[in-house]
Protein backbone atom coordinates (compact mmCIF):
# COMPACT_ATOMS: atom_id res chain seq x y z
CA UNK A 1 0.00 0.00 0.00
CA UNK A 2 1.58 3.29 -1.23
CA UNK A 3 2.25 5.63 1.90
CA UNK A 4 1.55 8.59 -0.30
CA UNK A 5 -1.78 7.23 -1.08
CA UNK A 6 -3.30 6.58 1.96
CA UNK A 7 -2.08 9.19 4.00
CA UNK A 8 -4.17 11.95 1.97
CA UNK A 9 -7.21 9.61 2.91
CA UNK A 10 -6.99 11.30 6.91
CA UNK A 11 -7.74 14.45 6.55
CA UNK A 12 -5.31 14.65 9.34
CA UNK A 13 -2.72 13.97 7.79
CA UNK A 14 -3.24 14.88 4.15
CA UNK A 15 -0.38 17.86 4.41
CA UNK A 16 2.19 14.65 4.64
CA UNK A 17 1.65 14.03 1.40
CA UNK A 18 3.87 17.12 0.49
CA UNK A 19 6.32 16.65 3.53
CA UNK A 20 7.17 12.60 2.38
CA UNK A 21 7.01 14.21 -1.98
CA UNK A 22 9.54 16.59 -0.70
CA UNK A 23 11.94 14.70 1.06
CA UNK A 24 11.75 12.00 -1.59
CA UNK A 25 12.77 13.98 -4.35
CA UNK A 26 9.69 14.51 -6.23
CA UNK A 27 9.35 18.15 -4.94
CA UNK A 28 12.92 18.97 -3.36
CA UNK A 29 15.71 16.87 -2.27
CA UNK A 30 16.80 14.19 -3.74
CA UNK A 31 15.71 10.37 -2.56
CA UNK A 32 18.52 9.73 -0.53
CA UNK A 33 17.30 12.06 2.22
CA UNK A 34 14.66 9.71 2.85
CA UNK A 35 16.70 7.05 4.28
CA UNK A 36 18.18 9.00 7.26
CA UNK A 37 14.77 10.80 7.50
CA UNK A 38 11.92 10.28 10.34
CA UNK A 39 9.07 11.43 11.54
CA UNK A 40 9.04 11.58 14.95
CA UNK A 41 6.62 12.62 18.37
CA UNK A 42 6.88 14.97 20.32
CA UNK A 43 5.39 16.86 23.02
CA UNK A 44 5.74 20.87 23.82
CA UNK A 45 4.56 22.42 27.51
CA UNK A 46 6.20 25.38 28.48
CA UNK A 47 8.41 26.45 25.69
CA UNK A 48 10.48 22.76 25.44
CA UNK A 49 10.29 20.72 22.44
CA UNK A 50 10.47 17.19 23.48
CA UNK A 51 11.09 14.14 20.93
CA UNK A 52 10.17 10.65 21.50
CA UNK A 53 9.88 7.63 19.25
CA UNK A 54 8.04 4.11 19.96
CA UNK A 55 11.15 1.61 19.87
CA UNK A 56 12.45 0.82 16.57
CA UNK A 57 10.16 3.15 14.85
CA UNK A 58 11.00 4.50 11.97
CA UNK A 59 7.95 7.20 12.24
CA UNK A 60 6.06 7.86 15.22
CA UNK A 61 2.69 10.16 14.71
CA UNK A 62 0.74 11.51 17.40
CA UNK A 63 -2.49 12.35 17.27
CA UNK A 64 -3.96 12.95 20.48
CA UNK A 65 -3.22 13.89 24.04
CA UNK A 66 -5.38 14.06 27.43
CA UNK A 67 -4.87 15.78 30.23
CA UNK A 68 -3.73 12.75 32.39
CA UNK A 69 -1.10 12.81 29.99
CA UNK A 70 -1.85 9.69 27.69
CA UNK A 71 -0.58 10.20 24.40
CA UNK A 72 -2.43 8.26 21.35
CA UNK A 73 -1.02 7.87 17.39
CA UNK A 74 0.29 5.47 15.04
CA UNK A 75 4.11 4.03 14.72
CA UNK A 76 5.70 2.84 11.91
CA UNK A 77 8.81 0.39 12.34
CA UNK A 78 10.59 -2.47 10.09
CA UNK A 79 8.40 -4.79 12.35
CA UNK A 80 5.45 -3.99 13.08
CA UNK A 81 2.66 -0.54 11.89
CA UNK A 82 -0.56 0.08 13.98
CA UNK A 83 -2.07 2.38 16.91
CA UNK A 84 -0.36 3.32 20.08
CA UNK A 85 -0.98 4.41 23.52
CA UNK A 86 2.23 5.94 24.86
CA UNK A 87 1.87 6.95 28.62
CA UNK A 88 4.16 7.31 31.65
CA UNK A 89 7.49 6.67 28.68
CA UNK A 90 5.69 3.60 28.05
CA UNK A 91 4.19 2.28 24.73
CA UNK A 92 1.44 -0.22 23.96
CA UNK A 93 1.69 -0.81 20.30
CA UNK A 94 -0.81 -3.12 18.17
CA UNK A 95 -1.19 -4.85 14.89
CA UNK A 96 -4.38 -4.43 13.28
CA UNK A 97 -6.29 -7.46 11.25
CA UNK A 98 -4.84 -8.71 8.41
CA UNK A 99 -4.59 -6.80 5.35
CA UNK A 100 -5.51 -3.26 7.40
CA UNK A 101 -3.79 0.11 8.67
CA UNK A 102 -5.02 1.17 11.82
CA UNK A 103 -4.42 4.72 13.77
CA UNK A 104 -5.70 6.02 17.11
CA UNK A 105 -6.18 9.60 16.35
CA UNK A 106 -7.72 10.84 19.69
CA UNK A 107 -8.14 10.36 23.18
CA UNK A 108 -10.56 12.18 25.59
CA UNK A 109 -10.61 12.58 29.37
CA UNK A 110 -12.39 9.35 30.45
CA UNK A 111 -9.97 7.27 27.89
CA UNK A 112 -12.23 6.75 25.34
CA UNK A 113 -9.74 6.90 21.94
CA UNK A 114 -10.84 6.97 18.27
CA UNK A 115 -9.63 3.92 15.51
CA UNK A 116 -9.64 4.62 12.13
CA UNK A 117 -9.56 1.38 10.29
CA UNK A 118 -8.17 1.29 6.47
CA UNK A 119 -8.91 -1.94 4.91
CA UNK A 120 -7.17 -3.15 1.46
CA UNK A 121 -8.58 -5.02 -1.88
CA UNK A 122 -5.97 -6.47 -4.01
CA UNK A 123 -6.55 -4.55 -7.32
CA UNK A 124 -6.26 -0.90 -6.27
CA UNK A 125 -3.65 1.40 -4.16
CA UNK A 126 -6.11 2.82 -2.41
CA UNK A 127 -8.48 1.60 0.95
CA UNK A 128 -11.39 -0.27 -0.22
CA UNK A 129 -13.10 1.45 3.02
CA UNK A 130 -12.15 3.68 6.11
CA UNK A 131 -13.78 3.09 9.66
CA UNK A 132 -13.68 4.57 12.44
CA UNK A 133 -14.92 3.62 15.91
CA UNK A 134 -14.74 4.91 19.27
CA UNK A 135 -13.01 2.57 22.07
CA UNK A 136 -14.13 2.52 25.60
CA UNK A 137 -13.63 0.16 28.18
CA UNK A 138 -17.07 -1.50 27.89
CA UNK A 139 -16.62 -1.94 23.98
CA UNK A 140 -16.36 -0.60 20.70
CA UNK A 141 -19.01 1.84 18.61
CA UNK A 142 -18.77 2.02 14.93
CA UNK A 143 -18.70 5.64 13.78
CA UNK A 144 -19.94 5.50 10.71
CA UNK A 145 -22.22 8.36 8.63
CA UNK A 146 -25.38 7.29 7.42
CA UNK A 147 -24.95 6.51 3.53
CA UNK A 148 -21.36 7.58 3.48
CA UNK A 149 -18.03 6.36 2.47
CA UNK A 150 -14.73 6.15 4.24
CA UNK A 151 -15.48 8.21 7.21
CA UNK A 152 -12.35 9.05 9.71
CA UNK A 153 -13.37 10.12 13.28
CA UNK A 154 -10.48 12.40 14.33
CA UNK A 155 -12.24 14.11 17.60
CA UNK A 156 -13.64 13.45 20.66
CA UNK A 157 -14.51 15.47 24.17
CA UNK A 158 -15.26 14.33 27.34
CA UNK A 159 -18.82 14.00 26.58
CA UNK A 160 -18.50 12.20 23.95
CA UNK A 161 -19.12 14.43 21.01
CA UNK A 162 -17.66 13.47 17.80
CA UNK A 163 -16.18 14.69 15.01
CA UNK A 164 -14.60 13.79 11.53
CA UNK A 165 -14.99 13.81 8.01
CA UNK A 166 -16.34 11.50 5.44
CA UNK A 167 -16.89 10.76 1.84
CA UNK A 168 -13.18 11.32 1.63
CA UNK A 169 -11.89 11.43 -2.01
CA UNK A 170 -8.14 11.85 -3.10
CA UNK A 171 -6.93 12.67 -6.28
CA UNK A 172 -3.22 12.09 -7.00
CA UNK A 173 -2.65 13.64 -10.33
CA UNK A 174 -3.57 16.84 -9.03
CA UNK A 175 -2.69 16.31 -4.92
CA UNK A 176 -6.38 17.48 -4.08
CA UNK A 177 -8.47 16.37 -1.11
CA UNK A 178 -12.62 16.46 -0.95
CA UNK A 179 -14.11 15.57 1.84
CA UNK A 180 -17.70 16.62 3.98
CA UNK A 181 -17.41 16.87 7.77
CA UNK A 182 -19.54 15.47 10.83
CA UNK A 183 -20.94 16.34 14.46
CA UNK A 184 -21.25 12.83 16.41
CA UNK A 185 -23.82 13.26 19.14
CA UNK A 186 -25.66 11.31 21.35
CA UNK A 187 -26.53 8.91 17.87
CA UNK A 188 -27.50 11.82 15.63
CA UNK A 189 -25.12 13.07 12.65
CA UNK A 190 -24.94 16.68 12.14
CA UNK A 191 -23.08 17.89 9.01
CA UNK A 192 -20.58 20.73 9.43
CA UNK A 193 -19.90 22.81 6.34
CA UNK A 194 -17.92 26.39 6.48
CA UNK A 195 -20.20 28.43 4.32
CA UNK A 196 -19.05 28.94 0.66
CA UNK A 197 -16.73 26.64 0.67
CA UNK A 198 -15.18 23.70 -1.28
CA UNK A 199 -14.59 21.29 1.15
CA UNK A 200 -14.55 21.21 4.62
CA UNK A 201 -12.14 19.00 7.05
CA UNK A 202 -12.88 19.12 10.88
CA UNK A 203 -10.20 17.99 13.23
CA UNK A 204 -11.00 18.74 16.84
CA UNK A 205 -13.28 19.47 19.75
CA UNK A 206 -13.46 20.64 23.07
CA UNK A 207 -15.68 20.40 26.16
CA UNK A 208 -18.05 23.59 25.20
CA UNK A 209 -18.51 21.88 21.58
CA UNK A 210 -16.14 24.61 19.72
CA UNK A 211 -15.23 22.49 16.61
CA UNK A 212 -11.41 23.37 14.71
CA UNK A 213 -10.40 22.55 10.96
CA UNK A 214 -9.41 23.86 7.92
CA UNK A 215 -11.46 24.44 4.63
CA UNK A 216 -10.89 25.05 1.25
CA UNK A 217 -12.05 28.37 -0.55
CA UNK A 218 -12.79 28.42 -4.61
CA UNK A 219 -9.02 28.85 -5.13
CA UNK A 220 -8.16 25.67 -3.56
CA UNK A 221 -6.21 27.23 -0.93
CA UNK A 222 -6.28 26.06 2.85
CA UNK A 223 -7.85 28.54 5.27
CA UNK A 224 -8.27 27.48 9.34
CA UNK A 225 -11.52 27.98 10.98
CA UNK A 226 -13.60 27.90 14.02
CA UNK A 227 -17.00 26.75 15.00
CA UNK A 228 -18.87 27.96 17.50
CA UNK A 229 -22.38 26.73 17.89
CA UNK A 230 -22.84 27.33 14.05
CA UNK A 231 -20.82 30.63 13.99
CA UNK A 232 -17.90 30.11 11.83
CA UNK A 233 -14.57 32.67 12.40
CA UNK A 234 -11.48 32.31 9.85
CA UNK A 235 -7.94 31.72 11.58
CA UNK A 236 -5.01 32.06 8.92
CA UNK A 237 -1.76 32.61 10.05
CA UNK A 238 0.10 35.89 8.88
CA UNK A 239 1.38 35.81 5.20
CA UNK A 240 0.88 31.89 5.50
CA UNK A 241 -0.16 29.36 2.19
CA UNK A 242 -2.45 27.40 4.03
CA UNK A 243 -3.32 27.45 7.40
CA UNK A 244 -4.69 23.96 9.48
CA UNK A 245 -6.05 23.97 13.02
CA UNK A 246 -6.32 20.32 14.26
CA UNK A 247 -6.81 20.84 18.00
CA UNK A 248 -8.60 22.85 20.69
CA UNK A 249 -8.52 22.60 24.24
CA UNK A 250 -11.22 24.27 27.27
CA UNK A 251 -9.60 27.68 27.51
CA UNK A 252 -9.83 28.19 23.73
CA UNK A 253 -6.05 27.41 22.59
CA UNK A 254 -5.54 25.97 19.06
CA UNK A 255 -2.74 24.30 18.02
CA UNK A 256 -2.43 23.77 14.31
CA UNK A 257 0.21 23.79 11.16
CA UNK A 258 0.73 26.68 8.71
CA UNK A 259 2.63 26.12 5.01
CA UNK A 260 5.17 29.32 4.21
CA UNK A 261 7.69 28.49 0.75
CA UNK A 262 7.11 24.71 1.31
CA UNK A 263 7.93 24.53 4.75
CA UNK A 264 5.45 22.90 7.46
CA UNK A 265 5.76 24.93 10.81
CA UNK A 266 3.63 24.16 14.26
CA UNK A 267 1.77 26.81 16.14
CA UNK A 268 0.10 27.91 19.49
CA UNK A 269 -2.38 30.60 19.67
CA UNK A 270 -3.31 32.31 22.38
CA UNK A 271 -6.22 34.64 22.25
CA UNK A 272 -4.15 35.54 18.71
CA UNK A 273 -0.61 35.27 19.90
CA UNK A 274 0.77 32.90 18.00
CA UNK A 275 3.58 30.98 19.14
CA UNK A 276 6.17 28.87 16.85
CA UNK A 277 6.80 25.43 17.79
CA UNK A 278 10.27 25.53 16.07
CA UNK A 279 13.09 22.50 17.16
CA UNK A 280 15.70 24.07 14.54
CA UNK A 281 16.41 24.24 11.26
CA UNK A 282 15.12 22.14 8.55
CA UNK A 283 12.62 20.63 10.52
CA UNK A 284 8.88 20.48 9.12
CA UNK A 285 6.18 20.33 12.33
CA UNK A 286 3.29 19.42 12.86
CA UNK A 287 1.39 20.53 15.78
CA UNK A 288 -1.69 18.43 15.99
CA UNK A 289 -3.57 18.53 19.61
CA UNK A 290 -3.21 19.47 23.32
CA UNK A 291 -4.74 18.85 26.40
CA UNK A 292 -6.02 21.47 29.04
CA UNK A 293 -2.99 21.72 30.92
CA UNK A 294 -1.08 22.87 28.08
CA UNK A 295 0.40 20.18 26.64
CA UNK A 296 1.11 19.94 22.49
CA UNK A 297 1.68 16.90 20.41
CA UNK A 298 2.63 16.51 17.31
CA UNK A 299 4.96 14.90 14.83
CA UNK A 300 8.46 16.80 13.17
CA UNK A 301 10.06 15.23 9.90
CA UNK A 302 13.25 15.60 11.44
CA UNK A 303 16.30 17.01 8.86
CA UNK A 304 18.71 14.05 7.51
CA UNK A 305 20.98 12.25 10.16
CA UNK A 306 21.33 9.25 12.31
CA UNK A 307 17.74 7.17 13.44
CA UNK A 308 17.34 6.40 16.40
CA UNK A 309 16.45 2.49 17.49
CA UNK A 310 17.57 -0.83 17.72
CA UNK A 311 17.61 -2.88 14.24
CA UNK A 312 17.46 -0.33 11.44
CA UNK A 313 21.15 -0.60 10.48
CA UNK A 314 19.56 -1.58 6.77
CA UNK A 315 17.18 1.27 6.80
CA UNK A 316 18.67 2.65 3.87
CA UNK A 317 18.24 0.03 1.67
CA UNK A 318 14.66 -0.71 2.85
CA UNK A 319 13.55 3.51 2.70
CA UNK A 320 14.39 3.46 -0.82
CA UNK A 321 12.74 0.22 -1.73
CA UNK A 322 9.82 0.35 0.49
CA UNK A 323 10.30 2.94 3.62
CA UNK A 324 8.52 5.60 1.07
CA UNK A 325 5.74 2.59 1.37
CA UNK A 326 2.74 2.35 4.06
CA UNK A 327 2.19 -1.33 4.11
CA UNK A 328 -0.72 -2.98 4.90
CA UNK A 329 -0.67 -6.21 6.68
CA UNK A 330 -0.88 -9.30 5.03
CA UNK A 331 -3.13 -11.99 5.23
Amino acid sequence: MSFLSTVAWNSRKARVLGLVLGVMGLAGPTSSALAQSYLQGFTYSGGAYTPFNAPDAVWTMPSGVNDAGVIVGEAYGPKFYGPFIYSNGNFAIQNGPANTTQAFTAINNISAKLLVTYTFGTTTPFPSSITSSLVTGSGTTPIVVPGSTNTAASGVNTSGEIVGVYNLTFDLSTGTTSAASFLYNNGVYTTVSVPGSLSTFVSGINDQGQIVGSFTDSHGVYHGFIDTAGSFTTLDASGAQGTYLDGINNAGQIVGTYLLNGQSYGFLDVNGQFTLIDPGPNFQVEALALNNVGEIVGWGLAPPGPIPGAGLSGLGAIALGGLAVRRRRAA
